[in-house]
């Protein structure tokens, strides 16, 4: 297990490390009883959790009240999501990058990590057989549910590819263990891809293919696979050593180089359900793009094109200031008339 360590992305463009690396169960909050302090009071006392599973890493939202994300996705209570040196998870309004603890790590592939009501199982090694049955009496992970009436479903390997099969024992349990991929019911096979999450009743399976979904791009990255050899390492379940990629540190956040972060950039939130992350980009040279922040009568200020046509909101406006104008200018005249009424009352005038 390769230890990890995480840097704060402020909203105001700060950056600093939290901490020193970690390699076990790490609660990050506001004020949490140990782990580590996000001092931010948009961030909940104890929000979230990173935690280690075999050979990978995964975060998990413990009930915080303004809520976390994921690339752009939201983490629901209990939800949990596997993350990389290179990665950033959205607390709150911050961002928290997860950054490598030591100088070389290996990165795992080839394995799905397994959670039963939130708590972890262990990682399963899917790569070392052609199929890797969940459930039965012969399944390579057995689940303490009657698999009386056969298989529930289990993983196949064809060619570079992993695909996921439901079987016949998982319809005899009917509506009580629902399952599906990413949120979608299943009823046929399906390819797989990095970090599909799956949930079957109470369980929770994470795919950890990151060399499955970066093939395209191996030629870019220098990649040596050791497949199928056999280990003692990777969890509680774990039937040999996953396949891994050895990185240098000078390319441990080449292979997700797109979800880096430099200094002073930022990425918007783009869950429906709050508007923690809205911030404004920012350009090369720091300049906020203001317009897309005003509204449609608003937007441009001053210098807004003349030819721009009004709005209902901007002829209700006209109306009420030319009310305004009039009542002005009738108390003026009459403050007017009033001052000279007395000065030639005072000359004898009148």
């Amino acid at each position: 297990m390769y230890t990890i360590k995480f840097e704060e992305y402020s909203p105001d463009g700060t950056r600093h490390v939290l901490g020193g690396p970690v390699s076990e169960e790490t609660i990050i909050g506001r004020s949490p009883r140990s782990g580590i302090t996000l001092p931010r009071a948009s961030v909940s006392r104890e929000h979230g959790k990173f935690f280690p599973v075999g050979s990978c890493w995964c975060y998990s939202d413990i009930g915080s009240t303004n809520g976390s994300w994921f690339e752009g996705r939201v983490i629901k209570k209990g939800g949990c999501v596997l993350v990389r040196p290179g990665d950033k998870v959205q607390i709150a309004d911050t961002f928290v990058m997860v950054a490598k603890g030591e100088k070389d790590y290996t990165l795992s592939s080839g394995t799905v990590v397994v959670l039963e009501g939130g708590v972890s199982v262990g990682e399963a090694d899917i790569s070392s057989v052609p199929a890797f049955v969940i459930g039965g009496r012969d399944a390579n992970l057995n689940v303490n549910l009657d698999s009386s009436s056969g298989d529930f479903f289990q993983f196949e390997r064809r060619g570079a590819d992993f695909y996921i099969k439901p079987l016949s024992g998982l319809a005899a349990l009917g509506s009580d263990y629902p399952f599906s991929l990413n949120g979608i019911p299943i009823q046929e096979d399906v390819r797989l891809g990095d970090r599909d999450r799956i949930v079957f009743g109470e369980f929770q399976l994470l795919c950890n293919l990151p060399i499955v979904s970066d093939r395209n791009r191996a030629s870019t990255v220098d990649m040596t696979m050791a497949l199928g050899v056999p280990s003692a390492e990777g969890g509680s379940i774990a039937a040999g050593k996953a396949p891994t990629t050895r990185l240098s540190a000078s390319t441990t956040t080449s292979i997700r180089a797109e979800q880096t972060v430099g200094v002073g950039d930022r990425r918007r939130s783009m869950s429906p359900i709050s508007t923690f992350g809205q911030m404004p980009e920012l350009t090369d040279s720091n300049e906020v793009k203001m317009d897309a922040l005003l509204s449609p009568g608003l937007r441009g200020g001053p210098m807004a094109s003349a030819g721009r046509s009004p709005t209902k909101l901007d002829a209700e406006i006209t109306a009420k200031d030319k009310v305004y104008v009039a009542i002005g200018v009738i108390v003026f005249m009459g403050i007017i008339l009033l001052g000279v009424f007395y000065i030639l009352s005072t000359l004898g005038v009148i």
